[in-house]
């Protein structure tokens, strides 16, 4: 097995693992709702934790292509380097909204006066934390895309409208969350998610299909 193909199959099972996290993707109120009736907030939990593992596959995968475009080295490593940062905000993101959120929302029907208040506001802090380090990781993905597809148009043999589809996912991603347009909400960030991972599941067929071209890192 090539390392483009078990780049593929990373790239695969890191964008389905998320695309499930999206699909099942319970909503504040939901979690909320859930610790009031004394019902477990396990999907929340899983879900996240899908996420979080799928991460580690979707970096990996990337740096194959990272690997395809070194003739534009600098554009190549900027990609990663911003991809990398991006990972590990989305997953500070999960960790707020499926674990810590989850057990404070857990802890609210039994606490009263005071402390009900504070756990409230503890709770609506980690929303708040939630919401922008996903904006963190949407623009810093975003950016990623657009310097990945820019590269491919000048190397490693992928199709244009390939390249031209990274570009326009990673515009459109910086300029909603610039403009303010994007809301981080599940509806929002699950558009998101969608967008990058049919560019994803695309490169991921491409790896599986084109040979790469041996390049030495200068």
């Amino acid at each position: 097995m090539t390392r483009d193909t078990k780049a593929a199959i990373a790239l695969t099972c890191g964008s389905f693992a998320i695309l499930t996290t999206m699909a099942f993707h319970p909503t504040g109120a939901d979690t909320l709702h859930n610790a009031g009736t004394g019902a477990p907030n396990t999907l929340a939990r899983a879900v996240h934790a899908l996420a979080i593992a799928a991460m580690p596959l979707l970096l990996a995968g990337m740096l194959a292509v990272t690997w395809r475009v070194w003739e534009r080295v600098e554009l190549a490593v900027l990609a990663f380097a911003a991809y990398a940062l991006g990972v590990v905000a989305v997953m500070i993101a999960a960790a707020m909204s499926g674990f810590i959120a989850t057990s404070l929302a857990d802890s609210i029907p039994a606490l009263s006066g005071a402390a009900r208040e504070a756990a409230m506001q503890q709770l609506h802090y980690t929303g708040a934390l939630n919401q922008a380090f996903a904006k963190i990781y949407v623009c810093l993905a975003g950016s990623a895309f657009l310097l990945w597809s820019v590269a491919m148009r000048h190397a490693g043999d992928f199709p244009r409208a390939l390249s031209w589809l990274g570009i326009v996912v990673g515009v459109v991603q910086l300029v909603g969350v610039g403009s303010g347009k994007l809301p981080m909400n599940v509806h929002g960030f699950g558009a998101v998610i969608l967008a990058q991972s049919i560019w994803v599941l695309w490169v991921a067929y491409v790896l599986t299909q084109t040979r790469a071209t041996p390049v030495t890192p200068s």
